[in-house]
Parts: structure tokens; C-alpha cells; sequence
């Protein structure tokens, strides 16, 4: 059993997270995918992946409820992380993902829950980090909530692009 998405970097772990890895794995989980959810997580996935790099495995992306002003820097630092990921010494769970330390991209996609101001902003973002999925050949996370037809529209203009 492999769980799909985890934000084990969340600071509620730090103190347990032995304990909790332990639990995970004596109830037969045999890896976590912990995705980021902005720029500033890119350091703390990576971090505690590193950490426990035969049992974490990264994926970086920005959440759409991080879709704010501030979106296409948050991008293109997380950008950056994803092609630097690229150039450094691979771990892997699936011979497909053989040149990247990434699991996947995520999490990424539509929230119009609690607000839509960035609506057209959030596909953008969504969009864009589909190609970098494309691109690397990577899987993504998909988030959505209360956005499942444009989420649906987005994921058909890609039909490669495979995720959860």
C-alpha cells in the first residue's frame, strides 16, 4: 500500500514523526508521496524526504489555494526546484521516474471553494504545471474542489499526463 499524498513536512509530525513513519510502515504502508503546496514548502518536503529517502518521496507543485498575487514568483521558484531535481542524483520508486528525485507534480489544481478572485489564475497555474508534467514525463496530485468541470477540462487538453 503506497499513500498518495501526506503533507508529512507539516510541523505537527516533526516532534512524532519517527513514531508515526514506524506506525506507517508496521501497518503495511510502503511509501508516502508528500507534496508541496507552495514555494516555502519546497525546503521542508525536500528536507524530510532527504531525510527518509527509501520510504518520502517528493512531489512539488503550487496548491491552488496558494494562488494569490504573488502566484507567478511562487511558480517560478517552484519551477526552478523541479528542474533542479532533474540535475541531481535520482531515487525512485517506478523505473519511469528514473531521472528525477520527484515522485510527481502536487498539488496542484482548482479551489473556487472559499474564493475565486484567482479563478483565471488558479487554471493558469494549474496549466502550466500540467506541462511541466508533460514535459518530465511526471505524474500529478490533483486537488479540486468545487471546481470539478474546468478541473475536467484542464485535465483533457492533456491527455498524456497521468496522477491521482
Amino acid at each position: 500500500m503506497i499513500d498518495t499524498h501526506c503533507h508529512i513536512d507539516d510541523p505537527q509530525y516533526a516532534e512524532d514523526l519517527a513514531t508515526f513513519l514506524a506506525t506507517q510502515k508496521s501497518d503495511g504502508v510502503e511509501a508516502i508521496f508528500v507534496p508541496g503546496v507552495d514555494a516555502t514548502s519546497v525546503t521542508d518536503v525536500l528536507r524530510v524526504c532527504d531525510a527518509h529517502s527509501n520510504y518520502l518521496y517528493p512531489a512539488l507543485g503550487l496548491h491552488p489555494e496558494n494562488v494569490k498575487e504573488d502566484w507567478r514568483e511562487q511558480l517560478a521558484t517552484i519551477k526552478a526546484a523541479v528542474d533542479k531535481s532533474f540535475a541531481s542524483t535520482p531515487y525512485t520508486l517506478h523505473p519511469t521516474l528514473r531521472h528525477s528525485r520527484l515522485i510527481a507534480i502536487g498539488e496542484i489544481g482548482l479551489d473556487y471553494h472559499w474564493d475565486i478572485t484567482y479563478k483565471n489564475e488558479q487554471q493558469y497555474a494549474m496549466r502550466e504545471q500540467m506541462r511541466w508534467a508533460q514535459h518530465y514525463d511526471l505524474p500529478v496530485m490533483i486537488h479540486s474542489r468545487d471546481a470539478v468541470e474546468d478541473t475536467l477540462m484542464i485535465l483533457r487538453e492533456f491527455p498524456s499526463v497521468r496522477g491521482v
